[in-house]
Formats: structure tokens, C-alpha cells, sequence
């Protein structure tokens, strides 16, 4: 219980440099004989932003506000909570400023939690949607 409370803090301070932090520095030497890591989020970047979905919860659509800092070609992605892409948009080159995306599920897709990342220029950013049918 000790060695949650000493490590907590630092994987939170990690999380926030936006560093993979080794758990294995922190346990003694032979108390796994597996590596263990934790890979975290990189940073939200300062050159792109997504401003939300509306409506979220959202059935049959939701609009994507996304904001550009400079010129790009954004790509949108939908995934479920275990990582597989569900849709993808590649939206061609934007100016920089506010954009938007419509997005409507595919027949069958189950209700449930999507991530939704943008990308662009090597730069990312995620939000949470929740469809509902």
C-alpha cells in the first residue's frame, strides 16, 4: 500500500510531462521478473484543439468543432475503447481557424464510448463521444 502511495504522484506528475514512466524503477530488484511500463498520452499540442462534439451523448449524428493554429490537413479518427478504428475522415488542407465535421455512425455500430482523435502536422488531440442508438 506504501509503494501505491509513493507512486501515484509520480506517474500523475509523469502524465503531465507526457513521459513513459518504467514502473520497474520504482519496485525492488526481483519482485517482477516481467518489464513493466506504462505508455502515456502525449501532451495536447498548443497547434491544433478539438472543441467538442454537439450533441455528446449524440444519436443519429454529432458535429466535430476543431480548431487549427496553422494551414494543416487534419485527419479525424473514431475509435472504439479498445483501439480499432471505426471511422476516419482525412479532411484535405484547412486554413488555419475553427472547422467542423459531421460525423454519423455506420449502421450496426453499438452504442457505447469512441474516442475521437485529430492529427496533424504530428501534432494530436483527443475527446471522449458517446453514441447512443
Amino acid at each position: 500500500m506504501r509503494l501505491v502511495m509513493l507512486v501515484l504522484p509520480l506517474l500523475l506528475t509523469r502524465a503531465l510531462l507526457g513521459q513513459t514512466l518504467a514502473i520497474n524503477e520504482f519496485l525492488a530488484s526481483g519482485a517482477s521478473n516481467q518489464p513493466t511500463a506504462v505508455a502515456l498520452p502525449a501532451p495536447r499540442s498548443a497547434g491544433l484543439e478539438l472543441l467538442g462534439a454537439q450533441p455528446n451523448p449524440f444519436n443519429p449524428a454529432t458535429t466535430v468543432r476543431y480548431r487549427l493554429a496553422a494551414p494543416a490537413a487534419p485527419r479525424l479518427r473514431v475509435l472504439c475503447l479498445l483501439g480499432r478504428e471505426v471511422a476516419a475522415a482525412d479532411l484535405g488542407r484547412q486554413p488555419a481557424g475553427e472547422g467542423s465535421w459531421q460525423w454519423t455512425p455506420a449502421p450496426g455500430l453499438a452504442s457505447g464510448s469512441y474516442w475521437l482523435q485529430l492529427e496533424a502536422g504530428g501534432a494530436g488531440d483527443t475527446i471522449k463521444l458517446l453514441y447512443i442508438r
